[in-house]
């Protein structure tokens, strides 16, 4: 990794460690999300995380939905 790379990504890490503001957009983006799942029927396993596993219920739907 250059010098420069380096650099910018220790004062990412830097940044991020105070501030708040990114993560609770990502809360908020993900809550919209999850809602609009609900409201379309969507079934998926509710997580306090960002990650929402989907729940498909058919192999080949599965098959199609993952490419």
């Amino acid at each position: 990794m250059s010098p420069v790379l380096a650099a910018a990504a220790k004062v990412s890490i830097e940044y991020l460690k105070s501030s708040n503001t990114e993560r609770e957009k990502q809360k908020q983006a993900v809550e919209k999300v999850k809602n609009s799942l609900r409201n379309v029927g969507t079934d998926f396993i509710p997580t306090e995380t960002h990650i929402i596993p989907i729940i498909i219920g058919d192999p080949e739907l599965s098959k199609i939905a993952s490419k």
